[in-house]
């Protein structure tokens, strides 16, 4: 269990996080959209030193985090609340089952959120857990982003459910991405005609997606393991 299970720890402090906030934004294209969200985003990073100095996780700053995790931009429900709840879940029940309320949440933006929050590393149960529901959500975009982390956190146990699903799924993006993820999934690249004369290949690397467009004589003479391992590294 990570050590961060023991003592939450900040890399910042609430004043540092602000200061860091404001120089980045307050000279930015989204000087506007930060300023609408300034005061919550203050509110979390006290809140979140709190937590730490306590130890301890209070009603209200769990409701601060469930606000947060459902406004419409990244740093706020992703980068301000979403990643300390994944951590936050380790220690204190509140904040996992928090994980299982917002999945259910009638809004399909809240449910895509809590999906894309999968990336910050929550519990193993709780990654299991919400991908699962991702991938039978009523949302289309949600589906699709429960597909999307599926495959960058490489999670092979999820193909079979994936390919259960595909049976009775009729929307054919979805379908489309299944395939793309299960091949993804089980063989690290996908290989597709360009031409007569040469393919473009698509690999799972450590740092995501690569494409690259190769001859059909390279692939015969050197062979698909060597391409990967030169270009796809």
């Amino acid at each position: 269990m990570s050590e961060f299970v023991e003592k939450i720890k900040l890399i910042e402090s609430a004043n540092a996080v602000i200061k860091r906030l404001d120089d980045h934004y307050l000279k930015s294209d989204l000087i506007h959209v930060y300023k609408k969200h300034k005061e919550i985003l203050d509110r979390l990073a006290y809140a979140i030193q709190q937590i730490q100095d306590t130890q301890s996780l209070s009603q209200e700053n769990l409701i601060l985090i469930e606000e947060a995790i459902k406004v419409n931009w990244e740093e706020v429900c992703y980068y301000s609340s979403g990643k300390h709840l994944s951590k936050l879940a380790y220690k204190f029940k509140d904040a996992e089952n928090l994980f299982y309320k917002l999945i259910e949440c009638k809004q399909w933006k809240v449910r895509l959120n809590i999906i894309a929050i999968l990336q910050t590393n929550p519990p193993e149960n709780v990654i299991n857990d919400l991908l699962k529901k991702g991938l039978c959500d009523k949302s289309s975009k949600v589906k699709l982003k429960a597909l999307d982390i599926i495959l960058g956190l490489r999670r092979k146990n999820m193909i079979p459910i994936i390919e259960e699903l595909y049976k009775s799924e009729n929307d054919p993006k979805i379908l489309e991405s299944m395939n793309f993820s299960i091949s993804l999934l089980k063989d690290g690249y996908i290989l597709r005609d360009l031409n007569d004369v040469s393919k473009s290949l698509t690999v799972l690397t450590s740092s995501g997606l690569t494409g690259i467009t190769i001859s059909n004589n390279d692939l015969k003479i050197k062979g698909i393991e060597y391409i990967i391992k030169k270009y796809c590294p």
